[in-house]
């Protein structure tokens, strides 16, 4: 057997899939518990009534997204970590295009919680990226911006574009990025997973924006304007 102090690379693989593991444990414990306590109220003997059983539905559905999402970054987070991460195949994708797409797939989790998700299309260039690893990037931004807000808020994702680059950004109402959420690094959402306040992560979300956004070549940057939370990523934009 392999001795990973002997081998740096081994042990960096050991130390990364012993953080992954331990974040993929806690965030698959609390829809797993909410679809066990959702599916023994169905089964209630006293019958719930109609509205409750829709409710109820809701709420397993819901759930269930949250594991998918999950699943759907683990992937994602195996492929950009691999050593052939860096040669991630790229095509010149617009940025608006991946941005109503992560919005449409957003929108019934937005309703469910009572905000509003709206769009605001600036002047989209493409950018030369994966465009489903974008667009999962995108639901990303907006699936954390929507765990920070409270109903009857707004979320609103706007694309737009400056000289040589073209940026997403999903402005909320929710709290500032601390000063380790802000790196979106794996180490980061280690340290910020069991803080009991600020802005953390579900489902591997902030590392995976990192590693997308580090993947082809963007810039993230995290604002307050006013009592709203920016976070906003640049692109270089295709020749």
């Amino acid at each position: 057997m392999n001795d990973p102090s002997a081998d740096p690379s081994l042990a960096d693989w050991l130390h990364l899939h012993e953080d992954l593991a331990q974040l993929v444990a806690h965030d698959l414990r609390n829809p797993l518990q909410a679809i066990i306590a959702n599916a023994s109220f169905l089964d209630d003997p006293f019958h719930p009534s109609e509205q409750e059983m829709r409710e109820t539905v809701a709420d397993i559905r819901s759930s269930a997204d949250v594991l998918l999402r999950l699943i759907e970054n683990t992937v994602a987070i195996a492929r950009l970590e691999a050593p052939s991460g860096a040669a991630t195949p790229r095509s010149a994708v617009s940025l608006l295009a991946a941005a109503e797409s992560a919005v449409a797939r957003c929108a019934p989790s937005a309703a469910g919680a009572d905000v509003v998700l709206a769009l605001e299309a600036g002047d989209s260039a493409r950018v030369m990226a994966d465009p489903q690893l974008l667009e999962l990037m995108i639901q990303n931004m907006v699936t954390n911006a929507l765990h920070h807000s409270r109903r009857r808020n707004s979320v609103t994702v706007r694309v737009d574009r400056e000289a040589g680059r073209s940026a997403v950004a999903v402005i909320d109402q929710g709290p500032a990025f601390g000063a380790y959420a802000q790196h979106f690094t794996r180490e980061a959402q280690v340290a910020i997973k069991f803080q009991p306040e600020g802005r953390y992560s579900r489902g591997l979300g902030l590392y995976l924006i990192g590693l997308v956004s580090r993947a082809f070549d963007g810039t993230i940057e995290t604002s307050r304007d006013g009592t709203r939370t920016v976070l906003r990523v640049w692109f270089p934009a295709s020749a």
